[in-house]
């Protein structure tokens, strides 16, 4: 599991400096370890509540999403087998209030006859949370049985206390594959969704989209790739964002034949029509899945990564659109010889970008780069995890301009895990923490920014009997004060 759906707001600037310093031991290897600006001696860690269990220790449960609401509540989804010898899984939302450790209890909100797919969580302006996720209502087993999906959403009241019946965004029957899915919303509350699928059980794999108003209804869907028109594989893997005035930009993977391009639609707030596609890549041989996000100015960001050639090395790429304007060549970030996932940006309210990923470069490790607006460089790249990272990781970005990133680290030679969180605060980056109540054989997490510094951590951890338990923690903002750079 790798990251989740975020609504970016700000987070302060990553001093712009940055200096080789020393060497440490990661995973039996050595990588560099780079510290920003002139700093002696790393901020201190954050310190985080006891681990609170929100699953018992009858059925197994991964946690799929989690966010923070308006008034600062967190909400979080995850999947759960009903009962220890069934393939039917439950879909539970959870909430804690703000300021609070405790949890409410779970709420189911759907029931499928096997894992569901895709699945995000989406925290509105006006303090409700929207889930979207895709079911295969006819599956009878992981990979057996019918592949139809079914795409549905449901929403969290505005004091957090109940969520709406499930409806769908597309029925039973009338999508095949989970091809993904994302959310973005608009100044006016408006919510846009965006999901890879199949018409037909035998047709290629398109990108469509809905939008639900303020009345709180679902358009009908729209296709807007064309990856069938244009004799190509497939559309897939869309990442939407909205701009300051209103436009909705959905960028998706098309691949035709060895080759992949990203491109690009849009709508202004204005119109009702989606424009046709417009490329905004080069063709690749191997080329991830977009990450696209919006910054305050209405310029857009565009991250992903790139490989020429089978024995070229793999770059992460940016590309910025300003408001109204055309896409920018490619603005290299780093290279690397394997790269987990695309990395999002996190954007500045000054227009500062920053990215966090997890990639191979003589061992995997969790890794950050900032990109300074105001000389649009990228600094160096630096090396947050101390050990080998197991290809898990997640970042969020809070109002305040508190950046969070979470990954999940080896600890000794016996294979054992735990989660470890470091904090962009001021222009630097906090000493890595271990979340409290996290060791264990197997464990992977979720982690979402509140607006005044704190974060809340949720994972799946496996203890010694093979159950794989929920847990959480918040963080204590006071532990980032006079953090230094």
């Amino acid at each position: 599991m790798g990251r989740y759906d975020r609504h970016p707001r700000s987070r302060r600037r990553l001093a712009s400096a940055i200096t080789s310093a020393a060497l440490v031991v990661a995973g039996g290897a050595v990588v560099p370890l780079l510290t920003a600006g002139t700093a002696t001696a790393a901020p201190t860690a954050a310190t985080w509540s006891a681990a609170t269990a929100l699953t018992g220790t009858d059925v197994d449960a991964s946690v799929l999403d989690v966010v923070t609401a308006a008034d600062g509540s967190a909400v979080t989804l995850w999947n759960q087998f009903a009962g220890p010898n069934s393939n039917e899984r439950k879909l539970y939302a959870a909430v804690r209030p703000a300021d609070s450790d405790t949890w409410g209890a779970p709420a189911l909100l759907a029931t499928t006859p096997t894992e569901a797919g895709s699945a995000k969580l989406h925290a509105s302006a006006d303090g409700t949370v929207t889930a979207l996720w895709v079911e295969f209502p006819n599956e009878t087993a992981p990979g057996s049985g019918s592949q139809d999906i079914r795409l549905r959403s449901a929403v969290l009241a505005a004091d957090g206390t109940s969520w709406s019946a499930p409806v769908d965004v597309v029925a039973a029957g009338q999508g095949w594959t989970d091809g993904g899915i994302d959310l973005a919303e608009a100044p006016d509350g408006t919510l846009t969704a965006a999901w890879g699928t199949r018409a037909t059980a035998s047709s290629k794999t398109e990108v469509s989209t809905a939008t639900r108003g303020t009345d709180g209804t679902w358009s009908a869907p729209v296709r807007v790739s064309t990856a069938t028109a244009d004799r190509a594989s497939s559309a897939t893997d869309p990442s939407v964002a909205v701009t300051s005035d209103g436009t909705a930009v959905i960028a998706y993977k098309q691949t035709a034949g060895e080759t992949s391009t990203l491109r690009t639609v849009s709508k202004p707030a204005s119109t009702a029509a989606w424009s046709a596609p417009a490329t905004a890549t080069d063709a690749y041989m191997s080329l991830t899945t977009p990450e696209l996000s919006a910054a305050d100015d209405g310029s857009l960001v565009l991250a992903y990564s790139a490989r020429v050639g089978e024995s070229d090395p793999r770059t992460i790429h940016t590309a910025t659109r300003s408001a109204g304007g055309s896409w920018s060549a490619a603005d290299t970030v780093s290279t690397t010889d394997s790269l987990v996932e695309t990395p999002e940006p996190l954007i500045a309210p000054d227009g500062d970008v920053t990215l966090v990923w997890v990639d191979w470069t003589k061992t995997f490790a969790t890794r950050t780069a900032t990109r300074d607006a105001a000389d649009g460089a990228w600094s160096d790249v630096r090396t947050l995890s101390t050990a080998y990272v197991p290809e898990q990781y997640d970042a969020a970005i809070g109002a305040d301009g508190t950046v969070h990133a979470l990954w999940t680290e080896s600890v000794g030679d016996d294979e054992g895990r735990v989660l470890k969180e470091s904090a962009l605060t001021d222009g630097a980056w906090t000493s890595p923490a271990q979340l409290p109540g996290s060791a264990d054989a197997f464990v992977h997490g979720a982690i979402d920014a509140g607006d005044d510094g704190t974060a809340t951590a949720v994972w799946s951890r496996t203890d010694s009997a093979d159950v794989t338990q929920l847990y959480a923690s918040r963080s204590d903002p006071s532990a980032l004060d006079g953090a230094t750079g």
